[in-house]
């Protein structure tokens, strides 16, 4: 359910025009296409985001976070555009579901999403990217 959760959230995001993110649709294993539209996806989308960070989805973003952080290990930041927006994906989703929908976060994922608000800017992943390289 975790994974269908994060893929009905994607999928939302792409619908409202939001850029293509190869990195994250491998790691969700999503295939554009495999959704049709449904007005369920928008009333639903505070369950979808509750699930997401609920005791039968804990560590499910986490990972997902940390994996992303590990593919950045070792790349040049010029090669790293798309890991990052991977990132900042994850960062939003994250920051929604803490804020709009006052979900629980795990405590590293809580700092994430604090830490790292403006992903939308040069230096901010530039700080990301050096943090994963330490």
């Amino acid at each position: 359910m975790c994974e269908i959760s994060m893929k009905i959230i994607y999928f939302l995001f792409r619908r409202q025009n939001g850029r293509r993110l190869p990195v994250l649709e491998v790691c969700i294993n999503y295939i554009d296409g495999d959704l049709a539209f449904s007005e369920d996806f928008l009333r639903n989308e505070p369950a979808m985001h509750e699930e997401l960070f609920s005791l039968g989805c804990k560590g499910y973003v986490l990972s997902l976070l940390k994996k992303l952080m590990g593919e950045l290990k070792g790349l040049r930041f010029e090669e790293s555009e798309n890991i990052l927006d991977g990132l900042e994906f994850v960062q939003r989703v994250s920051a929604t579901a803490l804020w709009k929908f006052n979900c629980n976060l795990d405590f590293e994922l809580m700092n994430f999403v604090r830490g790292f608000d403006r992903l939308d800017t040069v230096e901010e992943r530039e700080r990301l990217y050096s943090l994963a390289q330490a």
